[in-house]
């Protein structure tokens, strides 16, 4: 990825069965592939808009498979020999939501993927375990007897050339290329260490590593489903850690007509995101992997095996996730999840009506079903016919007993909050009353936001097996669980002083 990141490549690339000039260009942000179009061959816009793959050959001989692409411009030639009324393209300009690097041509659409590595950039933060260390009491005696011993394994037995103080540093890896494997219901997934190193000289030397993520699929898949399982798997580990993350390296395993698997470097284009100069401890982390191995494998497995139910509200969620849009969209949007979340998420569907109340809907209903028809009757009768089921305000007070009931806080008041976020969803879709004045305190409205945001992430982690028993939360935790927690009361106390 890093040979091509934010360079053009020249290339020949087939597109409506033909062969073209073009030219790809790799940003973080942006796949761009132009194709030029041979003079006297010009092709009409629309045999060139319906492509959703682009395969090509790079001068350097790399195949690349370009996906989910679109056409986002045009370059018209106008005045053609027999090209009226028709205006034809001399070049056309597409983005592409991923670019596969291949020593040999793939179908993305053919079930030829074995596994993926990915990384993020605190990966090493997310999975602490101790691979690297300083022997601290060493001394010439036993350095000297470290590195003759090493040289006579291999033939050599002089140390003329070496110079000894008595302050020696050895500086140990363990050698642990993998650090965990665990079983999953999909494949098998391997933690493991990357390390480059530079040969010693008078300079010194470099001993550098990055963890990532290995995993093995049971069945071969298509590309579609390698990245949906990429996505998902990555969301997991987000919300361990507390931040948003981009990509910092991306392969894909296919396997070849011997049934080996290659790796392949895989771009994938992603949204600007601005670099947080914040450090992740290794005690903010939901899940400390290196100690709770059994638990983070039950986190995995339940998360996967939730991801089909759950699609609809995790994909509001993860579009609002560490973006810091603190906006009346965000507020509706966060709102809404909670109505996308299955129906047996909740403790039943219905609530309890007095007798007085359920005489009242039913009397009424039949004085509305006599009435002539009109939108007025029909709108009524469907409210009286909601009467009874749980409302948005019944649903996150549900999602917030699951989070009390594990015993990881109880907060004071917090079904006021929670109506008072639902108060401001309504204001905004539907207008009306409001409670405060949304803008002017804007840290108020914050505060309901994040009211949604810990109760949906925190009751769904619980859900899926997350028991906290390592993690505690302070003011000095600054993954954003935490920060709701610790800062709860105080926010609470802003909330009810509007109303004094």
């Amino acid at each position: 990825m890093s040979s091509y990141l934010n360079e053009d490549s020249i290339g020949r690339f087939t597109l409506d069965g033909r062969s073209y000039r073009g030219l790809l260009s790799l940003s973080v942000t942006h796949i761009t592939l132009t194709i030029y179009l041979e003079p006297g061959k010009p092709r009409p816009y629309t045999t060139l808009d319906l492509a959703s793959s682009i395969s090509g050959v790079l001068l350097d001989t790399t195949q690349v498979t370009l996906l989910n692409t679109v056409t986002t411009g045009r370059s018209p030639l106008r005045g053609l020999r027999n090209s009226s009324p028709y205006n034809w393209a001399v070049s056309v300009t597409f983005e592409a939501s991923y670019v596969l690097f291949s020593s040999r041509p793939i179908i993305a659409d053919q079930p030829v993927f074995t596994g993926l590595n990915f990384s993020l950039p605190y990966m090493n933060d997310l999975f602490d375990f101790t691979s690297f260390d300083q022997v601290i009491h060493v001394d010439e005696h036993s350095v000297r007897n470290l590195l003759q011993e090493d040289f006579r394994r291999v033939g050599f037995g002089d140390l003329s050339h070496h110079v000894f103080g008595d302050k020696p540093k050895v500086l140990i890896y363990t050698g642990a290329d993998t650090l965990c494997e665990i079983e999953l219901d999909l494949g098998f997934l391997s933690i493991k260490n990357n390390v480059t190193s530079s040969p010693p000289s008078n300079k010194g030397f470099t001993l550098e590593n990055y963890v990532s993520c290995h995993l093995e699929f049971k069945e071969t898949l298509i590309f579609k489903d390698v990245t949906g399982y990429l996505e998902t798997l990555k969301q997991l580990l987000e919300l361990i850690l507390g931040e948003r993350q981009q990509l910092a390296a991306f392969e894909i395993a296919v396997k070849d007509i011997n049934g080996h698997s290659d790796f392949f470097e895989v771009h994938q284009r992603m949204a600007l995101k601005e670099e947080s100069d914040r450090f992740i401890y290794a005690s903010d982390r939901l899940v400390h992997v290196e100690v709770e191995l059994d638990e983070f494998k039950t986190l995995i497995n339940n998360w996967f095996s939730r991801q089909e139910l759950w699609k609809f509200s995790r994909r509001d969620f993860f579009s609002f996730f560490g973006k810091g849009d603190y906006s009346s969209d965000s507020l509706i949007k966060l709102s809404n999840m909670f109505d996308l979340i299955p129906r047996n998420a909740y403790a039943g569907v219905k609530v309890a009506l007095t007798d007085d109340v359920l005489e009242a809907k039913n009397a009424c209903r039949k004085i509305f079903r006599d009435l002539p028809d009109s939108p007025e009757k029909t709108s009524m009768l469907n409210a009286l016919g909601r009467l009874g089921n749980k409302n948005l305000k019944h649903k996150i007070k549900d999602r917030y007993q699951i989070i009390e009931d594990a015993g990881l806080v109880e907060l004071e008041s917090i079904g006021d909050v929670i109506d008072h976020s639902v108060d401001a969803r309504n204001f905004f879709v539907h207008g009306g009353n409001h409670n405060f004045d949304y803008f002017e305190r804007y840290e108020e409205f914050c505060f309901l936001i994040d009211t949604l945001e810990f109760i949906y992430v925190a009751s769904e982690l619980i859900e899926a097996g997350w028991t906290f028993k390592n993690w505690n939360f302070n003011e000095l935790n600054f993954h954003f669980l935490s920060k709701y927690i610790s800062s709860y009361y105080w926010n609470l106390e802003r909330l009810e002083n509007l109303n004094k």
